[in-house]
């Protein structure tokens, strides 16, 4: 087998192109039911890929480009490709992509044109319709992490999971991290460490304010004994001051808030943003009603911490608040066990 330009004008290609033109104009109302092992041809997906190569064709989601596909090599790519789909083991990438790049009233821009005339997918498209925006923006998931003690010791941790895909769906498994540990373990009926209100409006400002322009970071949501941190990366915007974000207006990522806004949450049926402009002052407010203490916002270089104090006045009220079992540090012997699938370890954090 070779490669290259001339396999996009294979003989055998082009005799099976003309048979099928020609019965689809003799036969108007035709249809061809049996082309799947056509597709699957190592000659047809080598055609396909001599006209990607020569169109310059861009990555799709999954980042693969056309020098990553030379560098692998042609023919063990295309042969891997044509096994797995004509073994049924082929798995795309797929995009959630709903809103249409229109500049009609109701529509979004999810992808934006290059220089080279090719649609490439917005920030915010990605975060909001990709099924999994970190393939192409590494940080953009969220860390969380539960420990049994006030501090940030890996002795300490009871779980850890990163909370992956599009930002709803990671919206609402923060929420749920948060809710299912503080809730373990606590007797039927006793009151919430944190208002649930306040944890949602938390999550939501760090996902759709936070800098996605900032690489390296992510979010990070902490949840200690007596408290929870929610680490949002990226300075404030627009020379913003910490004391002024309860009164001042302040949006870094209008497009992603716009997508919020509209898009509502599987748990609550709600949407996510309202577009009040009042979560700041809800979560500092709400929050010093649920717990007697002021939630406090600190600005860390480029990194904005939220800590959300939970209701309790003792160290043994908040071991029960979140649930951790007497003796819990002998349980933590053996640290690993009490970690996800989908996490790391507790050394990880940073």
């Amino acid at each position: 087998m070779t490669t290259g330009a001339s396999l996009t004008g294979s003989v055998s290609v082009r005799k099976l192109q003309t048979v099928l033109h020609a019965k689809a104009k003799e036969e108007p109302g035709r249809r061809f039911h049996a082309l799947a092992d056509k597709v699957w041809r190592e000659d047809f997906l080598l055609a396909a890929w001599g006209m990607v190569r020569r169109n310059g064709g861009a990555a799709g989601t999954d980042g693969e480009t056309v020098a990553d596909v030379e560098a692998h090599g042609v023919e063990r790519w295309v042969g891997e490709l044509s096994r797995d789909l004509r073994g049924g083991t082929y798995t795309p990438s797929p995009v959630r992509q709903v809103l249409i790049p229109k500049k009609q009233p109701g529509k979004f821009r999810v992808t934006t044109r290059d220089e080279d005339g090719l649609d490439r997918p917005t920030v915010a498209g990605l975060l909001a319709f990709s099924a999994d925006p970190a393939r192409l923006l590494p940080s953009a998931y969220i860390e969380a992490a539960c420990y049994g003690d006030t501090r940030l010791s890996s002795d300490d941790l009871v779980h850890a999971e990163r909370l992956a895909g599009p930002v709803a769906d990671q919206i609402d498994a923060g929420i749920a991290f948060v809710m299912h540990y503080m809730r373990h373990g606590r007797p039927a009926g006793a009151e919430d460490a944190y208002d649930i209100d306040v944890v949602d409006e938390a999550i939501v400002n760090a996902v759709a304010h936070r800098g996605y322009s900032v690489s390296g970071p992510k979010i990070r949501l902490f949840l200690y004994t007596d408290r929870l941190e929610v680490y949002s990366p990226g300075k404030l915007p627009n020379g913003l001051a910490i004391e002024e974000m309860p009164y001042r207006t302040f949006t870094r990522n209008q497009l992603l808030v716009s997508f919020l806004s509209k898009m509502r949450s599987k748990r609550t049926g709600r949407v996510f943003l309202e577009l009040r402009e009042e979560g700041v002052r809800r979560i500092l407010e709400a929050g010093e009603a649920h717990s007697g203490r002021r939630p406090v916002y600190e600005l860390f270089g480029e990194e904005l911490r939220l800590t959300v104090w939970g209701r309790g006045t003792s160290q043994s009220d908040y071991t029960v608040l979140i649930g951790v079992p007497a003796g819990f540090r002998q349980a933590l012997a053996r640290p690993n066990e009490h970690m996800s699938e989908k996490g790391g370890s507790g050394n990880e954090q940073e």
